[in-house]
């Protein structure tokens, strides 16, 4: 415990960066878009259209609230998702 501040349990601070948004936060995101897909709030039949109107929705979304975002697209792979 030579790591300064560790000997007081209390200093420890979450680190929102890995706690949300590449962790608990992502993992929520692809599962609400598959429940999305599964309910078929996006058309197409396959999962891979769904997921591409669902992107293209969220691309117009971001223009109209003048909003950005570095995700490129909705995919199996960009969600991790097996099969």
């Amino acid at each position: 415990m030579k790591v300064p501040g560790l000997d007081r349990p209390s200093r420890v601070r979450t680190d929102l960066a890995h706690t949300w948004a590449i962790g608990v936060g992502k993992e929520f995101c692809a599962s609400a878009l598959l429940t999305m897909c599964d309910m078929n709030l996006f058309p197409g039949r396959s999962l891979d259209t769904k997921l591409e109107n669902a992107f293209d929705e969220f691309r117009q979304w971001c223009f109209g609230s003048h909003e950005s975002c570095k995700i490129t697209e909705f995919s199996k792979k960009t969600l991790k998702i097996q099969s």
